[in-house]
């Protein structure tokens, strides 16, 4: 009895995707492939071999996730998928991560407060890409109300109008993302 064992090279049956991941928590990066013998994964950042140093588990598997989410996990990322018969590497995929946004120049003219925001690396503001902010005010500071006004982003800036009743005093406001 003769058994014959054909090798063959692997094949992705599941590319990686890009991802993007909140500064608060963590990411993954997943593929999946077949072949004879079975395939063995090895991921890589900016064209580096990954291993599983701080920051990282599973470089030698077919879930690469990140231990929270910081700058440095943001970058280019492909998985080498291999065997005894050869190899094969995704397409590159991006790993963004979003950052709070620091808040700059607050203005107040006309009855219009407008503000900048600096962005950090990973968040990239347009037109077409705002997260959705919250504009919120209180009067009294455990007490936050959401303003029904909505926020608008033109010219690289931030922009709300507030109505203040007459009777109000003074009002604080905070900008979240929900």
């Amino acid at each position: 009895l003769i058994r014959l064992t054909v090798w063959t090279v692997p094949t992705l049956t599941q590319a990686p995707v890009p991802v993007i991941a909140r500064n608060t928590g963590s990411a993954t990066l997943s593929a999946a492939a077949s072949g004879i013998p079975d395939p063995q994964f090895q991921w890589f950042k900016d064209g580096v071999q990954l291993t599983n140093i701080v920051g990282y588990v599973g470089a030698q598997s077919e879930n690469l996730s990140t231990v929270g989410t910081a700058a440095e996990h943001v970058g280019s990322y492909f998985v080498r998928v291999f065997n005894s018969a050869g190899s094969v590497d995704s397409a590159p995929v991006t790993l963004s991560v979003l950052f709070p946004p620091t808040i700059t120049t607050p203005q107040f003219s006309g009855g219009m407060f407008s503000f900048s925001v600096s962005e950090s690396a990973g968040t990239l503001f347009s037109p077409g890409n705002v997260p959705p902010f919250q504009v919120q005010y209180s009067s009294n500071l455990p007490n936050w109300l959401a303003l029904t006004n909505p926020l608008i982003f033109t010219n690289g800036q931030f922009r709300f109008q507030d109505t203040l009743p007459a009777q109000t005093g003074s009002r604080l406001y905070r900008i979240i993302e929900p």
